[in-house]
């Protein structure tokens, strides 16, 4: 049961975050790297690092996918992780 929730939840994520980045693919990127602790997912890294200008579920769809994650629930701790977010234009603070 629970793994069918879980990849419920990443198939919405994953279909949300693909139609957003269909919109939004011009706009200026900024690359972060973290560093996953224990009991780190990616959901989690990149809710550290996105602003209230991101689209949470795009910014972890493009991550799972930029670094070639199979698992977005087992990260190892040590591994790092490029997220990627849109740079703040102006007019838009």
């Amino acid at each position: 049961m629970k793994i069918g929730l879980l990849c419920l939840a990443l198939t919405a994520v994953i279909g949300s975050g693909t139609a957003s980045l269909m919109q939004n693919h011009n706009a200026p990127m900024i690359e972060y790297r973290a560093e996953a602790q224990a009991g780190d997912s990616v959901w989690s890294i990149c809710k550290r690092i996105v602003t209230n200008k991101d689209n949470l579920q795009e910014v972890v769809w493009r991550t799972i996918e930029e670094n070639h994650i199979q698992d977005p629930t087992e990260l190892q701790p040590g591994q790092v992780i490029v997220v990627h977010v849109r740079e703040i234009q102006e007019g838009q603070k």
